[in-house]
């Protein structure tokens, strides 16, 4: 499938489908997925689809890019990084609440009071058995993303921050863990014989998850305080660019699903010189190195 269909596959139903046949796609070739996720809604206007002269128009001017479009001057490192981009401008939504709207953008559903969907990761993380990786299929960095909805916990998305820390995991391994971990597993066991419900089954799933992440040496991944200085600075001695360059490593370690999040886009005043100063410069600085970084290793 290539990237024509795929996208073809956000305006059609069931949807779910769709999205099923991708990620069987995405799995085949053993590929992987990143989302870069704006909280808050970036202004297109200001970035990638500029108005110069229009009424509606900004103070920022375009540029020429490495492709056949034109993007905000305060993006030059992703201007030249633009032969690998593709801009759609063509989306539209009647959603006008931020958390609607979240939930619309990772699922491709609006917000129903009777089915709770799963995000794109989950559905992706569900199609991918991946038997040689022992860590979480579906990581998500800086930040929490919308869950597995009805495919259950087992493919909900494993949060860690940037620096690759992970919330109320930090246990020391030694001998008396490994004794009470196969104490619970032999309870849990034992309560899931007696057939009580799935949820039994799925907390056992989970953390059988959640020992493997404290064991495998995939984790490994997350530990971007090893890369050389020279990549780290490229990328930006930040949370964003932190997040970008964990991707990169996830990928590199076989993990199919990668979000990483930079929030604090719901910019109401001061717009220009918010952007100009600080959100622009740390998103071109950090999604270019993540596409430099992936076609110099063959991995886009």
């Amino acid at each position: 499938m290539n990237r024509r269909s795929f996208l073809s596959g956000f305006s059609s139903l069931p949807f779910f489908s769709t999205l099923v046949s991708s990620a069987e796609e995405i799995n085949k070739k053993n590929k992987s997925a990143i989302l870069l996720w704006m909280g808050g809604g970036p202004s297109t206007m200001d970035i990638w689809d500029l108005k110069p002269g229009a009424p509606t128009g900004g103070p920022f001017r375009p540029i020429n890019t490495s492709g056949d479009v034109q993007i905000c001057e305060h993006m030059p490192l992703m201007a030249k990084q633009m032969h690998n981009a593709a801009i759609i401008r063509s989306m539209s939504t009647r959603e006008a609440d931020h958390m609607r709207g979240r939930y619309y953008m990772h699922t491709g559903y609006v917000p129903n009071p009777s089915i709770d969907h799963p995000s794109y990761g989950s559905v992706i993380s569900h199609q991918s058995p991946r038997p040689d990786l022992s860590i979480p299929k579906f990581i998500s960095v800086g930040g929490g993303s919308v869950g597995a909805g009805f495919l259950g916990s087992k493919y909900a998305p494993f949060s860690v921050n940037s620096d690759g820390r992970i919330r109320n995991l930090d246990v020391k391994v030694d001998q008396r863990f490994y004794q009470r971990a196969y104490a619970l597993d032999a309870i849990e066991t034992g309560f899931i014989n007696q057939r009580r419900g799935s949820l039994a089954k799925e907390h056992q799933s989970v953390l059988k998850e959640a020992f493997n992440v404290l064991t495998s040496s995939q984790m490994d991944a997350l530990k971007v305080a090893g890369e050389p200085e020279n990549v780290k600075e490229r990328y930006g001695n930040n949370s964003f660019g932190k997040g970008c360059l964990m991707a990169r490593r996830l990928v590199e370690a076989g993990v199919p699903f990668i979000e990483v999040n930079l929030g604090g886009w719901d910019n109401h005043q001061n717009i220009h010189p918010t952007l100009r100063d600080n959100k622009l410069p740390m998103l071109d600085q950090g999604m270019s190195a993540l596409f430099e970084d992936l076609e110099q290793r063959g991995l886009l």
